[in-house]
């Protein structure tokens, strides 16, 4: 109980830092709050963490808009680590009365920055600093907290190099992703999500649990989380979720959807249908063998920062990618179509799977984005993680996969249990309503889903009118959900 009561006073200090508020404001002799408090002792492995957090750095982002961000260790290695974020509006150097929190997850590849605060990280003229989910909610707001997951940490290049990190042989083939898989995420998660909770109640928000948002594969987290937080045998957390939002995933495939590809799209003769669970069961076995075989590592996203770091220095050389495109051009396929660089011969999740809608002229050649400014995604992949466990993505296949003699993993077991209020938005041309299929297995009253004509699967978080068509809908019901009477819509900033 020492170390407990250590580490409470810890995060204490580091909060005092955060806000520069006086030991009063802290709250330290509130009851509610010293009652919340106390319920840490239900969560040691989670506070053990904050007894290694760095100091907080504050950074101004637009307006009275600030982040502050802290670092964790949460284990042994020198990546067993997560970051931690907070967006937030201030008066006076203090957070505001916020309406309420939501914890948010990074996608495939992606950090918190990347995913959710990248208008604040780009030198694209035509990007507003605002133009970010998180500033957005905040803006409104809403107290806004993210998590940086331990690939985040692992550098791309090995110190002193150009060698990709997990490649060179000092490395040893980051043989310290092998045991990352999707329980040490949502214990990493669950780490946050106290940190958090703690961390709101020393600084004057209401005692009371939050929300959580995950976008692509951090959606498949978050459903794991809640999955995992519905299990019978434990009793309520205090630190559990209000409910949680999904942007474009499937967690689980209805037994009558088909992916339909082509071995080589150059002929059309190769197309191949098949049930997109056993898609997934195959990319789980292909998967396994890479793993049994000591690959740990995915290591897709250091060729696509190379194609967009030519698409950006020499946007008129001839790609060495793909024949007769443009550097420019590949970069531009890379997002509007790219499920022709799924690694073969694994079948890609959905029909036609793209990160952005864009066009194409008659060759066939990339006419342009639809919704989302291309400059603008050149600064998002060159920002993405450079490895991913393949621990991780074999089990977030696995939880697709609905042939339990390939594999079964628990993370979809509770599903049924989950009564949590829950908003699944998904991407006209993305995963779409194949998202919806997840929400129905659920026990939960209270679902929305919110299908997005057009929209690409990240087209959500990166469009120039995603503002309206998407951040608006999922703040108000964030808001509303929250509310005991219907509240006030979330304001636009934006025209």
């Amino acid at each position: 109980m020492g170390r407990i009561i250590s580490c409470i006073m810890i995060l204490l200090l580091m909060t005092a830092l955060l806000v520069s508020v006086s030991a009063s404001a802290t709250r330290s002799e509130n009851p509610v709050v010293e009652t919340e408090l106390n319920k840490i002792s239900g969560a040691p492995a989670q506070v053990n963490a904050f007894a290694c957090a760095t100091p907080w750095e504050e950074r101004h982002i637009v307006g009275d808009i600030y982040e502050y961000t802290t670092t964790l260790k949460v284990g042994a290695g020198d990546f067993d680590k997560i970051g931690i974020h907070r967006v937030v509006k201030t008066c006076g150097g203090e957070p505001v009365q916020t309406k309420a929190g939501v914890t948010m997850i990074p996608g495939t590849w992606q950090n918190f920055r990347a995913a959710y605060l990248l208008s604040a990280q780009t030198d694209v003229p035509e990007i507003d600093v605002n133009c970010s989910l998180a500033v957005y909610l905040a803006t409104n707001d809403i107290d806004v907290w993210g998590i940086d997951l331990r690939r985040s940490f692992v550098p791309q290049y090995y110190s002193h190099t150009t060698v990709p990190y997990c490649n060179h042989p000092d490395a040893d083939n980051c043989s310290f992703m092998k045991d990352w898989n999707v329980s040490t995420y949502i214990d990493d998660m669950r780490t946050a999500v106290v940190f958090a909770g703690i961390t709101r109640l020393t600084t004057g928000q209401e005692p009371g649990k939050m929300f959580m948002l995950g976008a692509g594969s951090g959606g498949m987290l978050t459903y794991a989380y809640a999955n995992d937080e519905a299990r019978p045998e434990l009793p309520p957390e205090p630190w559990g979720l209000r409910g949680i939002i999904t942007m474009d995933i499937a967690y689980k495939f209805d037994s009558d959807t088909e992916v339909i590809y082509c071995t080589n799209y150059s002929d059309p003769n190769t197309s191949t249908t098949m049930n997109a669970s056993d898609a997934a069961c195959l990319r789980y076995r292909i998967l396994k063998s890479m793993y049994d075989n000591g690959t740990y590592y995915d290591d897709t996203a250091i060729s696509m920062k190379q194609i967009a770091n030519s698409s950006d220095v020499d946007p008129n050389g001839t790609s060495p990618t793909i024949p007769g495109f443009t550097n420019e051009e590949v970069g531009e396929l890379l997002l509007s179509a790219t499920y022709l660089f799924q690694p073969r011969p694994q079948p890609p999740q959905i029909t036609g799977f793209h990160y952005c809608t864009g066009s194409f002229n008659e060759t066939g050649h990339p006419a342009g984005l639809n919704f989302t400014n291309a400059d603008y995604m050149t600064d998002l992949t060159r920002s993405l993680d450079a490895f991913r466990s393949i621990g991780c993505m074999m089990e977030e296949e696995a939880i697709m996969c609905n042939c339990s003699a390939v594999v079964d993993v628990p993370y979809d077991d509770n599903l049924g249990n989950i009564r949590l209020p829950v908003m699944y938005v998904g991407g006209g041309t993305g995963y779409g309503g194949e998202g919806n299929y997840t929400t129905s297995l659920l026990r939960s009253a209270d679902v929305t889903n919110l299908i997005v004509p057009g929209y690409g699967h990240i087209d959500m978080l990166y469009a120039d009118c995603a503002e309206s068509t998407v951040w608006a809908p999922m703040c108000d019901w964030i808001v509303n959900d929250t509310a005991s009477d219907t509240a006030p819509a979330c304001t636009p900033f934006m025209n």
